[in-house]
């Protein structure tokens, strides 16, 4: 397809897939609504979406950002079709860090997955998603994921404090950082954090009646989209500390 040869000009040849199966396989989520794309990329990194997105903004061709793929109201679904950006290959947890309790993931790691490994760091990172064995953290920024312990720890948003963010014209946004309270300048983590991507906060265990923060490498590296392109949060992302009570 001409799309996917001018993708891989751009890009490395073996993250552009226009084969049948892999274009099925990205067509939806676990809602019942199925649209192909003309070609799926998977990213690996910030550059990778930066790099995308500025082609994507200039020739004028939609991209749909994805996760998991496992969410029910069709977010993922590139219903115009387009690029479909895969962040699953972005799935690295590359700092744990108990002495200020942040964590900093990219976007496609499994909730699931960095639930476990700050819980081996004695952290806690409350979230939990029903499907958090299937959702990634990308995801749940873009929809500002909650679960049960939402009642008592509060949603996704309450524990994002640093993202990077790549907009639709490819330009790399940093916002937030990995102090606890930062209250200077506009709130940009705010327009991201549910817009259909980040940095988290974890709880320490609760033996130690600490929270922890945990970041979040995913902007997932943005994520959110526009016709002619999509806010892809495909950064780090941390954390901050605070007291809660058991």
């Amino acid at each position: 397809m001409e799309l996917a040869s001018k993708l891989r000009e751009i890009l490395d040849n073996e993250i552009v897939a226009d084969d049948p199966e892999t274009i099925a396989a990205h067509s939806g989520d676990k809602w019942f609504a199925t649209h192909p794309p003309e070609v799926v990329v998977f990213a690996r990194s910030t550059a990778d979406v930066s790099k995308l997105l500025q082609f994507a903004s200039r020739e004028k061709v939609p991209v749909t950002a994805r996760g998991g793929g496992f969410g029910y109201v069709g977010g993922c679904v590139p219903a115009r079709g387009g690029i479909a950006l895969s962040l699953m290959r972005m799935n690295r947890i590359k700092e744990i860090n108990f002495t200020d309790a942040v964590a900093i993931v990219e976007p496609g790691v499994f909730t699931g997955e960095l639930k476990a490994a700050v819980r081996a760091q004695k952290l806690f990172y409350p979230p939990d998603p029903a499907s958090m064995k299937d959702c990634t953290i990308g995801g749940n920024v873009a929809t500002n994921a909650g679960g049960p312990r939402c009642l008592k720890y509060g949603v996704t948003r309450n524990y994002v404090i640093g993202l990077e963010v790549v907009l639709a014209n490819g330009e790399v946004l940093r916002t937030g950082g990995r102090v606890h309270k930062n209250k200077t300048g506009f709130d940009l983590m705010g327009l991201f954090v549910g817009s259909g991507r980040n940095a988290r906060r974890c709880h320490r265990d609760h033996a130690a009646s600490a929270s922890a923060s945990a970041g979040t490498r995913d902007f997932i590296r943005g994520i959110r989209h526009s016709s002619a392109g999509c806010r892809s949060c495909a950064g780090d992302f941390c954390g901050g500390i605070s007291t809660v009570g058991t």
